[in-house]
């Protein structure tokens, strides 16, 4: 409203105008830091010409989700967008806050492998940490999110259509869930996002279970890993054993020798043998960037004992979280009686012996809540305060054997 502005943002819009395009152009590492950090003080200007302020961000965006740019640089511009975020929420937490989800679900989280793990773990962090600032803002950008996975998963369970599953199973969905789960597990009492939880967890409860295949069980073990983290944080109870008990009593597991082996016997029988197939059948699995194995894979040792390993550490987390609750006794019951059945039915030793130890070790943990439970002078009909369970809680959190 001043006179001497009008004298002073024409000057302005063309310096940020030529701040950007160098900070476009900058390929040093060093250089493009002290960019980043000098830009910090055009923030304040650059709320008044919406313009170059868009510019900016979205020139900050590029290079906080660039795969060419080291991670020094790319932590400086994360600060950049959480400092003008957090200062200027009104002109730039929604530009940045969207920006980021959109990289990180076209650039970053559309793929995934050893040497990406860094970098999308990376990437869900920041945005998890930004989206804290206004939550009310993330409740709206996380609702539409989550909608459309579930739109195209209802899509998907209709047709059951190749195509249409493609657009479910692949990275780019996965990884968006792993970023929702991951915020609600950052705010999980604030009441902005806490009603996203039920939703959050039908999809992926959905997702998990859309294609039963064993080929299909690197999807069903990233869901389940995320649920359960998710658990542990809200307090809120998913069930999430089934899904893993099933995988856990898949045939390929319980014969205890797949067609791999078989076909090697025959091969070797007949004079046929093939060292190349042999080397690809045996080679291990990296589950964290594994979303389905291909039919060498599933025929393999290696694919037997990933899913019971898998599986069982899984279950053992998902009963850590229910290790300080009054329900476990109940609660804990279906899984335990789902492992015993396994370690009765599986033809392999080791496996057996594993199944067992857990079992063991949550039959403890149950009996320590019982006798715990036994000393309240309360039923749980007129339970009106519940502070003498959480002191029960602690105990058993203190002495707990999961």
């Amino acid at each position: 409203s001043s006179s001497r502005w009008k004298k002073v943002q024409p000057l302005i819009k063309s310096f940020a105008l030529s701040f950007v395009h160098l900070l476009d152009g900058v390929t040093d590492g060093s250089t493009a830091r002290f960019l980043l950090q000098r830009a910090e003080l055009l923030l304040p200007l650059l709320t008044q010409v919406p313009k170059q302020g868009k510019s900016l961000i979205q020139s900050v965006l590029s290079i906080w989700s660039s795969e060419s740019v080291n991670v020094p640089t790319r932590v400086r511009a994360y600060l950049l967008l959480h400092s003008a975020s957090s200062t200027f929420p009104d002109a730039y937490l929604a530009l940045a806050l969207k920006g980021m989800i959109k990289s990180y679900r076209l650039e970053i989280g559309n793929r995934c492998n050893p040497r990406s793990l860094q970098r999308i773990a990376f990437a869900v962090n920041c945005i998890s940490e930004l989206s804290g600032v206004d939550l009310s803002k993330t409740y709206t950008i996380a609702f539409v999110s989550i909608r459309d996975i579930a739109i195209a998963l209802r899509v998907a369970l209709l047709s059951k259509g190749k195509e249409e599953l493609g657009k479910v199973y692949n990275w780019e969905v996965i990884n968006l869930i792993r970023l929702w789960g991951k915020v609600l597990s950052a705010y999980p009492k604030e009441s902005g996002l806490r009603p996203l939880i039920y939703p959050y967890a039908q999809v992926t409860s959905g997702l998990m279970r859309l294609v039963p295949s064993p080929r299909n069980y690197g999807l069903r073990f990233h869901c389940a890993r995320y649920l359960i983290d998710l658990m542990g944080s809200s307090g809120v109870y998913i069930p999430v054993a089934s899904a893993l008990l099933e995988a856990l009593n898949c045939r390929e597991v319980l014969k205890g020798k797949g067609g791999a082996a078989e076909n090697a016997r025959k091969q070797k029988k007949n004079g046929r043998g093939e060292k190349g197939n042999e080397k690809r059948i045996v080679k291990p699995l990296d589950w964290r960037c594994i979303l389905r194995v291909s039919d060498n894979s599933l025929k393999s040792k290696h694919f037997r004992e990933g899913v019971v390993n898998q599986c069982l550490l899984l279950l053992t987390k998902f009963l850590s979280t229910l290790s300080r609750s009054v329900a476990l006794p109940e609660v804990a019951y279906p899984t335990l009686a789902g492992l015993r059945r396994f370690g009765k039915t599986v033809s392999t030793p080791a496996y057996s012996k594993q199944a067992r130890q857990l079992v063991r070790i949550a039959e403890e943990n149950c009996q320590l809540v019982l006798s715990l439970r036994a000393r309240l002078d309360f039923g749980a009909k007129g339970v009106a305060d519940y502070s003498c369970i959480g002191m029960s809680n602690e105990t058993v959190c203190s002495r707990s054997h999961i």
